[in-house]
Protein backbone atom coordinates (compact mmCIF):
# COMPACT_ATOMS: atom_id res chain seq x y z
CA UNK A 1 0.00 0.00 0.00
CA UNK A 2 2.81 2.38 0.89
CA UNK A 3 4.56 1.63 -2.41
CA UNK A 4 1.38 2.42 -4.35
CA UNK A 5 0.91 5.67 -2.42
CA UNK A 6 4.55 6.62 -2.92
CA UNK A 7 4.29 5.89 -6.66
CA UNK A 8 1.10 7.94 -6.91
CA UNK A 9 2.71 10.86 -5.04
CA UNK A 10 5.82 10.72 -7.27
CA UNK A 11 3.71 10.70 -10.45
CA UNK A 12 1.52 13.52 -9.11
CA UNK A 13 4.56 15.57 -8.11
CA UNK A 14 6.10 15.02 -11.56
CA UNK A 15 2.89 16.10 -13.31
CA UNK A 16 2.51 19.16 -11.07
CA UNK A 17 6.17 20.07 -11.67
CA UNK A 18 5.73 19.69 -15.42
CA UNK A 19 2.57 21.82 -15.37
CA UNK A 20 4.27 24.54 -13.28
CA UNK A 21 7.26 24.54 -15.65
CA UNK A 22 5.10 24.78 -18.77
CA UNK A 23 2.60 27.32 -17.41
CA UNK A 24 4.93 29.56 -15.42
CA UNK A 25 8.54 28.40 -15.14
CA UNK A 26 9.56 28.26 -18.79
CA UNK A 27 8.35 31.78 -19.56
CA UNK A 28 9.62 33.25 -16.30
CA UNK A 29 13.03 31.60 -16.29
CA UNK A 30 13.88 30.75 -19.91
CA UNK A 31 12.27 33.66 -21.77
CA UNK A 32 13.66 37.18 -21.97
CA UNK A 33 11.92 40.49 -22.71
CA UNK A 34 13.40 42.17 -25.80
CA UNK A 35 12.62 45.49 -27.45
CA UNK A 36 10.90 45.66 -30.84
CA UNK A 37 9.36 48.42 -32.95
CA UNK A 38 5.59 48.60 -33.25
CA UNK A 39 5.83 49.73 -36.90
CA UNK A 40 8.34 49.65 -39.74
CA UNK A 41 10.71 52.63 -39.63
CA UNK A 42 12.86 53.84 -42.53
CA UNK A 43 16.44 55.03 -42.05
CA UNK A 44 16.64 58.46 -40.39
CA UNK A 45 13.52 58.06 -38.22
CA UNK A 46 13.82 59.48 -34.69
CA UNK A 47 12.75 56.98 -32.01
CA UNK A 48 10.05 57.91 -29.50
CA UNK A 49 8.59 55.92 -26.60
CA UNK A 50 5.47 55.18 -28.69
CA UNK A 51 7.61 53.34 -31.27
CA UNK A 52 8.85 50.72 -28.76
CA UNK A 53 7.29 47.57 -27.35
CA UNK A 54 8.46 44.46 -25.49
CA UNK A 55 8.04 40.85 -26.57
CA UNK A 56 9.19 37.67 -24.82
CA UNK A 57 11.53 35.33 -26.67
CA UNK A 58 12.99 32.02 -25.54
CA UNK A 59 16.29 32.49 -27.39
CA UNK A 60 16.78 36.14 -28.34
CA UNK A 61 19.65 36.99 -30.70
CA UNK A 62 23.01 37.89 -29.18
CA UNK A 63 23.04 41.60 -28.29
CA UNK A 64 19.25 42.04 -28.43
CA UNK A 65 18.17 45.15 -26.52
CA UNK A 66 15.98 44.71 -23.42
CA UNK A 67 13.48 46.90 -21.63
CA UNK A 68 16.32 48.42 -19.61
CA UNK A 69 17.71 49.92 -22.83
CA UNK A 70 14.51 51.71 -23.88
CA UNK A 71 15.38 55.12 -22.38
CA UNK A 72 18.74 55.13 -24.16
CA UNK A 73 17.03 54.53 -27.53
CA UNK A 74 14.59 57.44 -27.27
CA UNK A 75 15.90 60.33 -29.34
CA UNK A 76 18.25 58.20 -31.44
CA UNK A 77 17.55 57.68 -35.12
CA UNK A 78 17.48 54.56 -37.23
CA UNK A 79 20.68 54.01 -39.22
CA UNK A 80 18.84 51.68 -41.62
CA UNK A 81 15.35 50.36 -42.32
CA UNK A 82 14.13 48.47 -39.22
CA UNK A 83 11.05 46.22 -39.53
CA UNK A 84 8.33 46.01 -36.90
CA UNK A 85 8.55 43.05 -34.52
CA UNK A 86 12.26 42.31 -35.08
CA UNK A 87 14.45 42.19 -31.94
CA UNK A 88 16.40 45.46 -31.79
CA UNK A 89 20.18 45.74 -31.76
CA UNK A 90 22.23 48.86 -30.96
CA UNK A 91 23.81 48.66 -34.45
CA UNK A 92 20.44 49.71 -35.92
CA UNK A 93 20.65 53.16 -34.31
CA UNK A 94 22.84 56.27 -34.20
CA UNK A 95 22.77 59.72 -32.64
CA UNK A 96 20.11 61.75 -34.36
CA UNK A 97 21.34 64.26 -36.91
CA UNK A 98 18.23 66.26 -35.99
CA UNK A 99 18.96 66.48 -32.24
CA UNK A 100 19.04 70.07 -30.97
CA UNK A 101 19.33 71.72 -27.57
CA UNK A 102 21.79 73.18 -25.12
CA UNK A 103 23.35 69.81 -24.32
CA UNK A 104 24.06 69.13 -28.03
CA UNK A 105 25.39 72.59 -28.97
CA UNK A 106 23.14 72.41 -32.03
CA UNK A 107 20.12 74.40 -33.10
CA UNK A 108 17.57 74.64 -35.89
CA UNK A 109 17.18 77.66 -38.15
CA UNK A 110 14.98 78.67 -41.07
CA UNK A 111 16.81 79.84 -44.18
CA UNK A 112 14.92 82.66 -45.95
CA UNK A 113 14.84 82.55 -49.76
CA UNK A 114 16.51 86.00 -49.93
CA UNK A 115 19.68 84.53 -48.35
CA UNK A 116 20.13 82.11 -51.24
CA UNK A 117 21.70 82.37 -54.67
CA UNK A 118 20.79 78.78 -55.49
CA UNK A 119 18.74 76.03 -53.89
CA UNK A 120 18.72 72.52 -55.42
CA UNK A 121 15.10 71.39 -55.76
CA UNK A 122 16.22 67.80 -55.14
CA UNK A 123 17.11 68.54 -51.49
CA UNK A 124 15.19 66.40 -49.01
CA UNK A 125 14.96 65.99 -45.25
CA UNK A 126 18.11 64.37 -43.86
CA UNK A 127 20.46 65.55 -46.63
CA UNK A 128 23.76 67.14 -45.61
CA UNK A 129 24.13 70.52 -47.28
CA UNK A 130 27.07 72.94 -47.59
CA UNK A 131 26.59 76.73 -47.66
CA UNK A 132 29.10 78.55 -49.86
CA UNK A 133 29.82 82.25 -50.07
CA UNK A 134 31.82 82.54 -53.26
CA UNK A 135 34.36 79.71 -53.03
CA UNK A 136 34.36 79.63 -49.23
CA UNK A 137 32.38 76.96 -47.40
CA UNK A 138 30.65 78.75 -44.53
CA UNK A 139 28.61 75.98 -42.96
CA UNK A 140 27.73 72.30 -43.22
CA UNK A 141 24.27 71.45 -41.90
CA UNK A 142 21.54 68.83 -42.08
CA UNK A 143 18.22 69.60 -43.76
CA UNK A 144 15.55 69.32 -41.09
CA UNK A 145 12.64 70.39 -43.30
CA UNK A 146 12.22 71.09 -47.00
CA UNK A 147 8.63 72.30 -47.35
CA UNK A 148 6.46 73.63 -50.11
CA UNK A 149 4.34 76.83 -50.11
CA UNK A 150 1.52 74.93 -48.33
CA UNK A 151 3.97 73.97 -45.53
CA UNK A 152 3.95 70.29 -46.56
CA UNK A 153 7.18 68.29 -46.63
CA UNK A 154 8.52 67.92 -50.19
CA UNK A 155 9.02 64.24 -50.97
CA UNK A 156 10.27 62.33 -54.00
CA UNK A 157 8.17 59.74 -55.75
CA UNK A 158 11.21 57.97 -57.18
CA UNK A 159 14.72 57.03 -56.00
CA UNK A 160 16.45 59.38 -58.43
CA UNK A 161 14.47 62.35 -57.05
CA UNK A 162 13.28 63.28 -60.52
CA UNK A 163 9.59 63.41 -59.55
CA UNK A 164 8.89 65.63 -56.51
CA UNK A 165 5.63 66.41 -54.74
CA UNK A 166 6.26 70.19 -55.07
CA UNK A 167 8.95 72.88 -55.23
CA UNK A 168 10.87 73.79 -52.08
CA UNK A 169 9.63 77.04 -50.59
CA UNK A 170 10.93 76.82 -47.00
CA UNK A 171 14.18 75.28 -45.81
CA UNK A 172 15.12 74.65 -42.16
CA UNK A 173 18.52 73.32 -41.15
CA UNK A 174 20.16 71.79 -38.08
CA UNK A 175 23.71 72.81 -37.33
CA UNK A 176 26.24 74.00 -34.77
CA UNK A 177 24.70 76.97 -32.91
CA UNK A 178 27.77 79.18 -33.31
CA UNK A 179 28.01 78.44 -37.03
CA UNK A 180 24.29 79.15 -37.52
CA UNK A 181 24.73 82.49 -35.73
CA UNK A 182 27.71 83.31 -37.97
CA UNK A 183 25.67 82.43 -41.06
CA UNK A 184 22.87 84.76 -39.93
CA UNK A 185 25.39 87.56 -39.31
CA UNK A 186 26.85 87.15 -42.81
CA UNK A 187 23.35 87.21 -44.31
CA UNK A 188 22.52 90.36 -42.34
CA UNK A 189 25.62 91.94 -43.92
CA UNK A 190 24.27 91.21 -47.40
CA UNK A 191 25.96 87.86 -48.15
CA UNK A 192 24.05 85.34 -50.26
CA UNK A 193 24.79 81.65 -50.34
CA UNK A 194 24.87 78.83 -52.83
CA UNK A 195 23.78 75.44 -51.47
CA UNK A 196 25.50 72.26 -52.56
CA UNK A 197 24.90 68.71 -51.44
CA UNK A 198 26.23 65.32 -52.39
Amino acid sequence: MNKKLAGFLIITAALVSLAVWELWGRESLAYKDVLVLVRDLPAGSVISAEDLDLIRLEKPPEGALTGEDSQELIGLETAQFVPAGAPLDSAYFRQSRFAVGIDTGRGIMAVPQEWLLSLPQTLRRGDTVDFYSGETRVLTAVVAYARDSANQEVVSYDRERLDASASIHLLEIVGDTEELTALAALAAGGERFALLYS
